[in-house]
């Protein structure tokens, strides 16, 4: 409850957001307006998913005059299921330019006859300068030599940290304290990267 009431407060701070939209046909039906829509995210894409099926997250809604590209998307899958092909180029085919963050993605694409440009995943595009100045961090939160995983899976460090031999790993309290700040890391990197836009939808899960 407190992560999702942080994430509310920065959308509110910093954000410039269109009205909410639950459903691609109120997409369609009241679309944003702008002169362009971008779509990007680490498995948005992923065709096992809802979303990597519907058409909301190929920007396949507006007007014919507003352009449409992804940048740093993943179908995080190294391929596509079968049968889902001909769905996913038709989509796609929608966009004027597609850029992926995964090489996997660019073989996908050259799979199902269409071009894209490999780039990095949003978090590069900040030095570790602005990253530091972002977190708000004036000394290292650990002293001492460790080891840093970032894994999809909430409190998933355990079988990490009984595998290392360090005793930070070994801590269940410094387990939890590396994940907040990580977590807290992992936001920033998200939000941050929307701030270079003029506005962005807001899609219900």
């Amino acid at each position: 409850m407190k992560r999702l009431e942080a994430f509310k407060r920065f959308n509110a701070k910093y954000l410039k957001l269109t009205r909410h939209y639950s459903s691609y046909d109120e997409l369609v039906a009241n679309p944003p307006e702008a002169d362009l829509y971008i779509a990007g995210s680490d498995q948005i894409w992923r065709i096992n998913l809802n979303n990597g099926k519907d058409p909301a997250f190929y920007l396949q809604f507006g007007g014919k005059q507003t352009k449409r590209i992804s940048y740093a998307a993943s179908f995080g899958l190294p391929y596509l299921t079968d049968g889902m092909d001909y769905l996913v180029k038709t989509f796609l085919s929608g966009l004027d330019a597609i850029s992926v963050r995964e090489s996997s993605g660019i073989e996908i694409l050259e799979r199902i006859g269409l071009n894209g440009t490999l780039v990095v995943d949003p978090v590069f595009l900040l030095s570790k300068e602005e990253w530091v100045s972002l977190l708000g961090v004036k000394e290292p939160i650990i002293s001492e030599p460790y080891l840093l995983v970032y894994d999809l899976k909430v409190y998933s460090f355990s079988p990490v940290a009984s595998s290392c031999k360090s005793p930070f790993f070994r801590n269940r309290k410094s387990d939890d304290h590396i994940h907040h700040h990580l977590n807290h890391l992992y936001f920033l990197m998200f939000t941050h990267a929307k701030l270079h836009f003029h506005s962005t939808f807001s899609l219900a899960p």
